[in-house]
């Protein structure tokens, strides 16, 4: 996901890393400057909005899709 995307993201989002479905994580906390990951497996980690590249969202995310569908599909028409 993008730095923008990143600062879009609620506490308790769920994600994975780079699609893998087995290494997913929770959103627990937010700031200006990134958010920290609680992953499943292993420890929290604290990653910068901009450094997101590799965390996608888990597909049925529907507090997250609602929220933000009509703002992401206009973000991914723009990018085209």
């Amino acid at each position: 996901m993008t730095g923008d995307q990143s600062r879009e993201l609620s506490v308790g989002t769920r994600v994975c890393w780079g699609e893998d479905k087995n290494n997913r994580g929770t959103i627990t906390e937010r700031s200006w400057s990134g958010v920290t990951l609680r992953w499943d497996t292993r420890d929290n980690q604290c990653v910068s909005h901009n450094d997101m590249k590799m965390v996608f969202l888990i597909a049925g995310n529907k507090v997250y899709e609602e929220r933000h569908s009509k703002k992401w599909q206009l973000n991914l028409i723009q990018s085209f």
